[in-house]
């Protein structure tokens, strides 16, 4: 796994591994990776030294792919940026965040980003939101995997009382460690939200909250987390993943679509 300290050094790699035409994979928190152990051969580019906030004009700052997006959250909290209080209960990095258009409480990240900043055959882009065609948890990025995501430019609002965004933090933090599995291994939420009903009411109607395949589990506190509770190994949680999704597609005809980054 290599950690490029800066763009210039991310640009380096990108150009050594296309020129040798080695397989590389992107990747910064790695939060709701699931790999096949085939797969650990292959050239891993981790993003996490690239974890820079540079704050802009008029309430804009420009976030590298590598901070974490709940310690970003924290850090504009303190110096009284709102709007971005979402990002705080999201466990991956802004890089991630806005290759999937991640969101919470009724935000996303294509609420409050302008730009993407890029690298595209070796080359600086600054991408508008309009360019990157965000969707539910979906961007364009899912089907260019040329494109590496080197930040983003948000646009965020401020205000005087720096306390107010803080205790909307707390409060997300706390509802989220009342409600799902953080103590334990997991590559986050499973399945997207299937229109008009939640997908964790899905797996709980089809009988599966607390349901065992090898060592993976559906937890019982949450039941649209798989859990890695004995040295689950990639089939046992890619299988079990997929038991659920062909089940609610016979009994609900619900096409449960993964949230996960599966490399198999």
């Amino acid at each position: 796994m290599y950690f490029p300290k800066d763009i210039y050094s991310l640009r380096l790699v990108y150009e050594y591994a296309v020129s040798k035409n080695i397989d590389y994979f992107i990747i910064g928190n790695g939060t709701n990776l699931v790999i096949n152990e085939s797969y650990f051969n292959k050239l891993f580019i981790n993003l996490k030294e690239l974890n820079k906030i540079y704050y802009l004009k008029n309430n804009k700052v420009l976030m590298l792919a590598g901070i974490n997006a709940s310690k970003a959250s924290f850090v504009l909290a303190k110096k009284g940026y709102t709007k971005q209080e979402y990002l705080s209960v999201i466990p991956g990095s802004i890089g991630g965040a806005i290759y999937m258009n991640a969101g919470a409480y009724s935000s996303d990240i294509s609420n409050t980003i302008e730009s993407v900043l890029v690298i595209e055959e070796n080359k600086l882009k600054l991408l508008s939101k309009e360019e990157c065609k965000f969707g539910y948890r979906k961007s364009m990025f899912m089907d260019h995997r040329n494109i590496i995501i080197v930040g983003g430019i948000f646009c965020f609002e401020k205000t005087k009382n720096k306390e107010k965004p803080l205790e909307k933090i707390r409060a997300y933090i706390s509802n989220k460690r009342n409600n799902q599995p953080l103590n334990l291994k997991s590559a986050g939420s499973t399945f997207k939200n299937p229109k008009g009903i939640s997908a964790w009411e899905v797996v709980d109607k089809l009988g599966y909250r607390g349901k065992v395949l090898g060592g993976a589990k559906v937890s019982e506190k949450h039941p649209n987390f798989l859990i890695n509770q004995n040295h689950a190994s990639f089939s046992d949680i890619y299988n079990l993943m997929l038991e659920i999704t062909l089940k609610a597609k016979e009994v609900y005809n619900i096409d449960l679509e993964c949230e996960w980054e599966i490399l198999k």
